[in-house]
């Protein structure tokens, strides 16, 4: 998987107005995108792979949302 932390910087910089619930958006969507990429994996990945790469991307999203704090 992508390096999400990198991902999500780039995005949020690219937005035209950074503001808490912009980047609210900009996290539901990686979340729903990795969610699609998963459940769309072929073959199937194991349960436990996949909730570390949702786990993975959550740390991710808290790590960038930090230095906005």
């Amino acid at each position: 998987m992508a390096d999400f932390i990198t991902v999500l910087k780039k995005t949020i910089d690219g937005l035209s107005e950074n503001t808490p619930e912009m980047r609210s958006k900009v996290y539901d969507k990686a979340r729903a995108t990795i969610a699609k990429k998963l459940a769309d994996h072929v073959p199937p990945l194991a349960p436990s792979v996949a909730d570390q790469q949702k786990r993975t991307l959550e740390d991710a999203i808290s790590n960038v949302e930090r230095g906005y704090a």
